[in-house]
Order: structure tokens, then sequence, then C-alpha cells
């Protein structure tokens, strides 16, 4: 029992430096340089003086019999070079510690970069893969639903019945009414969003013509952005590497609230760790629209702009609109 529980332990040890070597790496060779730095200034204070002494005595010495004419110039410059040797010898043994262990740093930081842009470019072709799986799965339910029922369902709207009071003007009675409407789910998406008066005070206005006419223009703007961050080929106007842009570019520019002062606790941390994936999740451009990146991403930026309660606006500052962004996945480090 007590050698299975053992295993187990040095089994989770080993899954833990597997899965976080990178950020230990880093870790330790940030720590490994400082310390370094630390030691190469105590052995400065403490020994330089003392072993370089004699070094430096001797220079001074070479330096008196050449102008004493004691020893000719072949002479003194074969003199200072061997002498110039001995003290590099002399550093060499007194440093050599903080220099193996910058130089062990060093490595350390190098490999947990590497491992780290490896992991973040294994995930965006999990992400892209998974994204086009999807894609391909909205196209059958639409193909078997239709459209407009594919895209109710994936923006979660859902159809409600309501009571409404009418009154009616031969008899002056107030009669309740059943109606039927849709109601839009409210998810917790890394891609939703409700664009109002609290989530964006920076661009949100009372008025549903141009908040709407606002935001088409910004996903314009944003794609020719885009696109003119693409590099091209000159000779065949095709496009070597596309460009980015990423969401927190785009919430940004929208007004977005990211101080977020009604949250606290637990929601504050998830919040801001979804801001953190927001600067690196995004989109790819090619310059042209009808260019395909490796056929991943839609190669456009949609906004998936829908509007709340069926399409009308029960409090223009209040409700707002549904945006549903078609990111491509994590494209700041691949």
């Amino acid at each position: 029992m007590a050698k299975e529980k053992l295993k187990l332990f040095f089994s989770n040890i080993g899954d833990g430096l597997r899965n976080h070597g990178p950020q230990i790496a880093i870790g330790a060779g940030v720590i490994g340089l400082v310390g370094a730095g630390v030691l190469a200034c105590v052995k400065t204070a403490k020994h330089f003086n003392e072993k370089t002494e004699k070094h430096f005595a001797e220079f001074r010495k070479i330096k008196e019999q050449k102008e004493t004419k004691e020893i000719d110039y072949k002479e003194y410059r074969h003199a200072w070079i061997n002498e110039v040797i001995h003290m590099g010898w002399t550093c060499i043994k007194l440093y050599w510690a903080p220099a193996l262990l910058a130089g062990a740093s060093a490595t350390g930081i190098i490999f947990g970069k590497k491992k780290l842009v490896k992991n973040w470019q294994v995930s965006t072709q999990i992400a892209a893969g998974t994204k086009a799986m999807f894609d391909s799965y909205r196209e059958r339910v639409a193909a078997r639903l239709g459209t407009e029922a594919e895209k109710e369902i994936f923006n979660g709207v859902k159809d409600v019945e309501y009571t409404e009071e009418k009154l009616d003007k031969k008899t002056g009675e107030v009669k309740e009414v059943k109606k039927k409407g849709k109601e839009l789910v409210d998810p917790d998406e890394l891609y939703s969003f409700k664009y109002n008066a609290k989530n964006f005070p920076g661009g949100f206005e009372k008025n549903i013509d141009y908040n709407v006419n606002n935001l088409k223009n910004q996903m314009a703007t944003w794609n020719t952005i885009g696109r003119s961050r693409a590099i091209t080929d000159r000779m065949t106007d095709q496009t070597l590497k596309p460009g980015k842009v990423t969401l927190y570019e785009i919430l940004d520019n929208c007004g977005y609230d990211w101080k977020r002062e009604d949250l606290t606790g637990e929601e504050r941390k998830e919040f801001e760790k979804k801001k953190d994936m927001y600067r690196i999740m995004g989109w790819k451009l090619t310059a042209h629209e009808d260019e395909k990146i490796d056929g991943v991403g839609d190669n456009y930026i949609d906004f998936g702009i829908t509007l709340d309660h069926d399409g009308m606006f029960i409090n223009p500052w209040e409700d707002g609109i549904r945006l549903n962004f078609n990111c491509d996945g994590i494209v700041l480090f691949n």
C-alpha cells in the first residue's frame, strides 16, 4: 500500500513537471540570472582587488622597465600579453561559477520560451481543427433545418409565450392576450458580448440605428486594417504572412469597460483571465478577401450582430445588441 502511494506521489510530481515545465524553466532562469549577478558582485567586492593586485603591480613594473629602457619594445609587448593572459585566467577562476549559472539560466529561459511557443502553436492547431469541425456541423444543421433555424440555435434564441394586456375599444375592457415571440438566452461564452451602456460605456449611444451602423462601420474598418497588416509578394500579390487583429483591439476601440468595478471575488479573477485571452485571440486575414489561409478561419471579421428581443429594443439603453465574434483562435504567437 505504501509502495503504491509512493509511486502515485512521484507520478503526480512527474506530471506536474511535464505540464508546467516551461513556466518552471523560465522562472528558474530569471532567478538564476539574478543570482548570478549577485554572486558576481559579491566576488568582486570581496576578492577582485586581492586577486588582481599582483597583476596590476606587474603591469606597472613592465611599464617602468620600458620607460627606463631595461627592455625593448618586443620584450615589453611579450611581457604585457603574457600578464594579460595570467590576469584573464585569474578572472576566469574568480567568476566561473557566476558565468556557469548565468549560462544555465539563459538556456532555461530559451528552452521555456520555445516550449511555450510550441504549446501555443499546438493549441492554435487544435482550436482551428475544432472550429473547422464545428463549422462543418453548422452547415449540416443548416442543410437539414434551414439557415434561419440554425442561426437561432447558434445565437441561443428560443421560442417563448407571453401575455400582453390589450384594450378592447368596443367594450372598454382590458383583456390578456397570449402571444408568441423569441427570447435570446444570455450565454456565457468567450466570444459573446452584449453591446449596451453597461458593458460598452465608451461607445454605446441611446440610438438603435446609430449603434447598429457604428458596429457595422467598425467591422468594415477592422477588416480593412487586418488586410493592410498582411505582407504580400510584390510580384504575385499573394499573401506571404497574414495580418493579425486581436479581439482586445476591437473591444477596446468599441469602448469596452475594462475596469468592471461591478465584479468582485471569483468573477473578477475569471474576468482577468478572459482579458488576457482577448489579447492573444483574434483573426488572421489575407490581403484579399477571396484568398484563403490553409483553409483555416473565415478570412473575415464578423461581429455576428443580433438584436435582442426578436429584433426590437424594449429599452434601447438597457437591453442592447448581441455580438458573437467569429474569432479564428490564438493568433498572436504563431
